[in-house]
């Protein structure tokens, strides 16, 4: 699917239920990725819910790349997870303030330079 302008759509999908409803909606298209956002703040529902929609998807045999990002409490460790299983990953102000060790980050900068230490 791609905008008027040009643009194209991510599926954005936070829970499983949200990826059943994606699928069940028959939207067609030329679409970016699915991007894989858990809202749980504890890791363990966090990695739960990823394994469902993953799951989900293989399959309705539905083959397009994911990016996987957590928040807060999960951030880092999702963003680790997603360099692991070589999905695209990102990170900012949006999904956490903090650096690793639980400082709080001065930038974007900051965080990104620490992503990348990571990967």
């Amino acid at each position: 699917l791609i905008s008027k302008k040009g643009i194209r759509i991510e599926i954005g999908l936070n829970s499983f239920k949200s990826a059943e409803n994606f699928t069940k909606s028959n939207l067609e298209g030329d679409f970016l990725r699915i991007l894989l956002e858990p809202p749980e703040q504890v890791l363990k529902m966090a990695l739960e819910t990823i394994d469902q929609i993953e799951n989900h998807f293989i399959n309705q045999k539905i083959k397009l790349p994911f990016l996987l990002h957590g928040f807060n409490k999960t951030c880092w460790d999702l963003l680790e997870l997603a360099f692991i299983k070589n999905y695209e990953a990102r990170i900012g102000f949006e999904d956490t303030l903090t650096l690793p060790n639980g400082k709080s980050a001065k930038s974007n900068i900051e965080l990104i330079e620490e992503a990348q230490r990571i990967k």
